[in-house]
């Protein structure tokens, strides 16, 4: 009996000082459900009612509730000078027009019924691209490294990346990051292979989902360069290309134009051969990807007995065959040399049967007919 007075005395205690701290408290006061506790006010905090939502609405002026206020869209208008403008108004296009924006005709691409597709922005990041590619320097070699030593560079990156079974968006960035490297440092015979390891590397950690370790680029390169080595040039070509990795390559807009153009899986990869050939050649350095991949469609399409070039890819690109002509006679050139020692592995790469041996397809020569 005693223990229980004290227990009760104790409670009322416990009670009684909960309530006076909350006593003079601003925040809503709700009664208390409970039966034993009717009457009794305690935090609104902890309070646990359906009704929570609409008492604290009741609480709040009806202004900032007011459901006829029109919210303004953050994608669709922007601030400018304290008064809001229509971002897509006919007076911007024509300012970014007049500012040098890449401007070309829009062609249905991909399937709208595919959730995965993004059709609703495919001109956008096609857009998008194509201006950061105008805005991107030409990539003029400034070396000790010869074209010929440059192509036989080019060509080993493609074997170690294919000995690693990296994705094919990773070979393209890592030359991409190679040539810059050659524009911005000083890269010679002796160091060329762990600047091009260190471009695949990169390249790797931004497309691969499990990047390549440094152990197993060090073996694939059969010891040419030590672990260390390797994660210190790394680091100075992050450096060097200010940590500026995503660029577009000739893959991106290889993708898309062989969707306008219709592609069987032994088109894409013919394409993606003359694509990887050209790169190794010095006269494509400062040629915009765009263009290169311009002129791997037109060779793609000539090998198949197509129209070279049609009004839905001169006006998606902006290119014409005049402007590819010279690309394409390059292009003939290398294609046409079995032997080239720039494109060694190149050639054996695509003459297997995952590749449906297309480097072994024959050149037309009607191709001539296009720059001559």
């Amino acid at each position: 009996m005693n223990a229980f007075c004290i227990r009760l005395i104790i409670s009322s205690w416990m009670k009684s000082f909960f309530f006076k701290i909350h006593k003079g408290s601003d925040q809503p006061k709700i009664a208390e459900t409970n039966s034993h506790n009717k009457g009794r006010p305690r935090p609104f905090s902890r309070i646990n009612n359906g009704n929570q939502h609409e008492k604290l609405r009741s609480s709040i002026p009806p202004e900032i509730f007011d459901d006829q206020e029109e919210v303004p869209d953050e994608i669709d208008m922007v601030l400018s000078d304290g008064n809001r403008k229509n971002s897509y108004s006919e007076e911007n296009d024509d300012s970014q027009i007049n500012k040098g924006k890449f401007v070309h005709i829009e062609i249905p691409i991909g399937d709208p019924e595919d959730s995965q597709d993004v059709t609703d922005y495919e001109h956008i990041i096609y857009r998008t691209m194509r201006e950061r590619e105008l805005r991107f320097p030409n990539c003029l070699v400034k070396s000790e490294l010869t074209p010929k030593q440059r192509g036989i560079l080019i060509d080993w990156i493609d074997r170690i990346h294919y000995k690693a079974q990296l994705n094919t968006r990773t070979l393209y960035r890592a030359i991409g990051l190679f040539d810059r490297a050659l524009n911005l440092t000083d890269i010679n015979s002796e160091n060329m292979q762990v600047f091009g390891c260190a471009a695949l590397l990169i390249a790797s950690k931004m497309e691969d989902i499990i990047p390549i370790q440094v152990e197993i680029a060090v073996n694939c390169a059969k010891n040419a360069f030590t672990k260390d080595e390797l994660r210190k040039k790394e680091m100075q070509l992050a450096n060097i290309v200010d940590f500026d990795f995503a660029f577009p390559t000739p893959y991106f807009f290889l993708g898309i134009l062989l969707r306008i153009s219709g592609q069987t899986q032994e088109s894409m990869l013919f394409a993606r051969y003359v694509m990887e050939v050209c790169m190794t050649c010095s006269n494509f350095i400062d040629v915009r990807p765009s263009a290169v991949a311009s002129t791997s469609i037109v060779i793609t399409r000539v090998y198949y007995g197509e129209v070279p070039w049609n009004e839905k890819l001169e006006g998606y690109t902006g290119y014409s065959l005049e402007n590819l002509s010279e690309h394409i006679k390059d292009a003939y050139e290398i294609l046409t040399m079995p032997d080239r020692e720039e494109s060694k592995f190149i050639r054996l790469k695509y003459s297997t049967p995952p590749f449906l041996g297309v480097s072994k397809f024959e050149i037309p020569d009607s191709i001539t007919e296009l720059f001559v």
